[in-house]
């Protein structure tokens, strides 16, 4: 079972190479197409924040992503390539993401090694896990 301190060192990891990447990024450079068959960088890094929304609920936090901007992003969807409709900005996705951040490494602060080894309720799997 994992520790809360080792998840909060694999997501500080994980968001401070995304800010790294990220940084000069334009919001029309993520909406690039691909070289291969695949999504946008917005659409895939939209997905990585949706993703989040589980792991918010089980610190006990509510996440900051509505279901109103995750559904133009829900497996299936379109690809974001030409922007429309529901498409969220580069910038605005990172604000979001980084503040998904803050609230996750609060939460796990707040959850004892016991607490990581209790049912998450998504299939056989741990808060942990």
């Amino acid at each position: 079972m994992v520790h809360p301190q080792a998840l909060i060192n694999m997501f500080g990891y994980n968001a401070e190479l995304t800010n790294k990447q990220l940084a000069d990024a334009t919001h029309e450079e993520s909406l690039l197409p691909l070289p291969f068959e695949a999504n946008c960088l917005n659409w895939v890094w939209a997905i990585s924040i949706s993703s989040r929304t589980m792991a918010l609920q089980l610190v006990g936090t509510q996440p900051l992503w509505t279901d109103a901007q995750r559904v133009r992003y829900r497996y299936g969807s379109p690809n974001s390539t030409e922007g429309g409709v529901g498409v969220i900005r580069l910038a605005m996705l990172l604000t979001i993401f980084n503040q998904a951040q803050e609230h996750l490494v609060d939460g796990f602060h707040q959850m004892t090694y016991q607490d990581m080894c209790e049912p998450s309720g998504y299939h056989d799997n741990s808060v942990g896990g």
